[in-house]
């Protein structure tokens, strides 16, 4: 959740269309061009954050998998969550 998350610093926007219709906004570093998150019009309030990101060697490993249909033959995916294309969207509580 974004609201989890304290973000500071300079990036630069980037807007695609993304899957039927709704949008992806990418952000940058303004200065390397590295990917530093990003937002979905599907799920929001949440962002998802590149992990090279963080300088960590104690980073923990991924837990979840998703976009699999389109990853190279060479990499393998743990047996955790998987999603051949995308995960469904998060169940929303009243």
């Amino acid at each position: 959740m974004q609201a989890n998350v304290e973000l500071s610093g300079s990036v630069t926007r980037y807007v695609r269309e993304g899957q039927e219709g709704r949008r992806v906004t990418y952000y940058f570093c303004p200065k390397c061009g590295s990917s530093v998150y990003w937002e979905l019009d599907r799920r929001p309030g949440q962002i998802g954050i590149s992990g090279g990101s963080f300088f960590d060697p104690n980073f923990p490993a991924p837990t979840r998998s998703v976009w699999e249909r389109s990853k190279p033959s060479w990499i393998t995916i743990p047996d955790e969550e998987h999603f051949a294309q995308n995960p469904p969207p998060p169940s929303r509580q009243n």
